[in-house]
């Protein structure tokens, strides 16, 4: 996690079935966007501290991460943000034509939200 700087591609609510209610400008439109905001979320990590900035609504939420986990492919995180606790998980995800990119997956209270490296 430590590793990139992440943005946030988008934002899926469990109170609202897994609909996307944010969605980063890089977002390719694949889901339903129907009535989600479109938002600049980006995500560092760095010593145990997690710091998700929201450059749209110039906000800063704080928390903290422990790695749970390791294995080759992946990293398993336990996290609290501003008093939530969760878990995120970090690896490299491989797309059909073969290439590999870094993933960021955050779940922490009824929020997921899915990050790409910036």
């Amino acid at each position: 996690m430590e590793e990139y700087t992440w943005a946030m591609e988008t934002v899926r609510s469990e109170a609202e079935e897994g609909r996307i209610v944010a969605y980063g400008g890089a977002y390719d439109g694949s889901g339903e966007t129907g009535g989600a905001e479109q938002v600049e979320l980006i995500c560092t990590a760095e010593d145990g501290v997690l710091t998700l900035t929201d450059r749209t609504h110039e906000r800063v939420y704080s928390g903290a991460y422990t790695l749970r986990q390791s294995d080759p492919g992946s990293r398993l995180y336990y996290v609290t943000l501003d008093g939530e606790e969760g878990y995120a998980v970090a690896a490299m995800t491989t797309y059909h034509d073969g290439r590999e990119e870094p993933t960021l997956v955050m779940h922490c209270g009824i929020y997921t939200i899915y990050f790409y490296t910036e």
